[in-house]
């Protein structure tokens, strides 16, 4: 990488394509359109806080980044519901709704690892 810019892009672009996926999977959408990622990208910029935007930065914090991802997701998602291409029920809270999709890792101890540790 040759400027900050550039990681800048490369870390942000999959906060985009990822939500614009969970927007997908959780609406059932019947198909995807170029419509979609433009939403995407046009919410990612909008959760860019003044105080950042006047520092020079176009994107939001990486720390935050599966926050973005959920309310850019709920975005995409209300676009798919907008446009009718969605095969289930609207939702009343878009953000709640994604929430509902985000996956979270959860690993059990099965007997055999169990033993191992004992």
């Amino acid at each position: 990488m040759d400027s900050p810019d550039a990681w800048i892009h490369i870390t942000h672009f999959p906060a985009a394509f990822s939500a614009v996926g969970m927007a997908i999977l959780a609406t059932q959408a019947k198909r995807v359109t170029d419509e979609m990622f433009i939403e995407a990208g046009q919410a990612v910029a909008d959760q860019v806080p003044s105080d950042l935007l006047k520092q020079g930065l176009l994107y939001p914090l990486q720390s935050n980044i599966l926050e973005t991802e959920i309310q850019t997701a709920a975005r995409v998602a209300k676009l798919v519901f907008d446009s009718g291409l969605a095969r289930v029920e609207r939702p009343t809270d878009m953000v709640a709704f994604i929430r509902q999709h985000v996956y979270t890792p959860e690993y059990k101890r099965g007997p055999i690892q169990a033993e191992k540790v004992a």
